[in-house]
């Protein structure tokens, strides 16, 4: 049997050759932490400690009270970030049409807002969206977090959001074992491949959002207690569908895409309507006298609760 062996020198490089490799294999980039104050915004090195500005593979952490500003002027990129923490008591604001890219999983115990900045008469006539780009399978999680856009109602007024992917990606909300529930709510588009496991939904009357694009599923709620929910893709899993008015007026449920699911729905106030067709496993149930279902439109929609199996 012939043998090998390493010594001296030789051994000596090749050692150090794997240690180098090894470390630069489990490379996660720079930690950033939050330290702006006033108008200082995302893309500015001294808004960082260290100085400097996180990239797709860092991670950047907004601590409990801080505030923190996406805003973009120009042609200037979107700003990107490897993982993102948003701690319990801070909040980071998406501003106008501004962007940030996410390529991590992330944790938002805060709060993300879609945000007016524009401190101009009418500055609401264009309907500025922002948008949260997800560039990878990725997960949020949260303890009490909130995702959420707005009706523009003047300068420095909450504003419509969008949630976005690049082809193929699929984003996962989470709560945190053990803790309140995270929440994406209010004015927004969600065009991503959304699992949601958290709450989904809208509470203000006039605000509509629109799940449209990619699939949605999960495990966690969709729902509506004002305003408008409306899913333009198709739904599966079996979270509860649940409508009722406890904040807003007028609460509502619009499918347009067809939906196959082991979901129950709960209606104690407000309206389901139905453009496509659509079929649960799980039970429906009408808390109130004016809880509604339409079922309406071209193509013979159609709704069809506590069956044995659906297509």
């Amino acid at each position: 049997m012939n043998r090998s062996f390493l010594t001296g020198p030789r051994l000596c490089v090749e050692l150090i050759l794997t240690l180098l490799i090894a470390v630069h294999s489990t490379a996660i980039g720079d930690t950033y932490t939050w330290v702006g104050t006033g108008n200082t915004v995302w893309n500015q090195a001294g808004s960082w400690s260290p100085l400097g500005t996180p990239g797709p593979g860092d991670t950047a952490i907004i601590e409990s009270t801080k505030v923190a500003t996406v805003k973009q002027t120009g042609s200037q990129a979107p700003d990107q970030v490897g993982v993102l923490i948003v701690e319990d008591g801070a909040t980071l604001e998406i501003c106008n049409a501004s962007g940030l890219e996410i390529y991590d999983d992330s944790t938002v115990d805060g709060e993300i807002e879609f945000i007016l900045c524009i401190s101009v008469e009418n500055a609401c006539d264009t309907d500025p969206s922002g948008t949260l780009d997800i560039f990878d399978d990725l997960t949020i999680t949260g303890d009490g977090g909130l995702i959420h856009g707005h009706l523009c109602e003047g300068a420095n007024a909450a504003i419509h959001g969008t949630i976005m992917s690049s082809p193929g990606r699929t984003l996962t909300l989470a709560t945190a074992t053990g803790g309140d529930p995270l929440i994406m709510k209010g004015y927004l588009d969600v065009e991503v491949a959304l699992i949601n496991n958290a709450r989904v939904g809208v509470e203000i009357t006039g605000e509509t959002m629109t799940l449209k694009t990619h699939r949605k599923s999960g495990t966690g709620v969709w729902f509506t207690s004002g305003g408008k929910l409306v899913f333009d893709s198709t739904l599966g899993g079996n979270g509860l569908l649940e409508i009722g008015a406890s904040i807003g007026t007028s609460p509502e449920i619009e499918f347009n895409a067809d939906a196959s699911m082991g979901s129950d729905f709960s209606i104690t106030q407000g309206l389901l309507d139905v453009h496509a067709n659509i079929c649960t496993t799980g039970d429906l149930t009408i808390e109130a006298s004016d809880g509604r279902i339409v079922v309406s439109g071209p193509g013979s929609p159609s709704a069809e609760f506590h069956v044995a199996s659906c297509p």
